[in-house]
């Protein structure tokens, strides 16, 4: 199921983007994504690693 399945990726995305040079690597990809909807989720992301 999709929903599944971007559940997984979300849970896998916030524990990648607590360690510092992967977060690093993805902002890097992002900045080269020519879509700037790739950083509409980073808030929440970065709001949860934080806590």
């Amino acid at each position: 199921m999709v929903t599944n399945k971007i559940r997984s990726y979300k849970k896998y995305l916030l524990k990648a983007l607590t360690d510092p040079i992967e977060a690093k690597e993805y902002l890097n990809a992002a900045l080269e994504d020519e879509d700037p909807e790739v950083f509409l989720i980073l808030p929440n992301f970065t709001c949860k690693t934080n806590l």
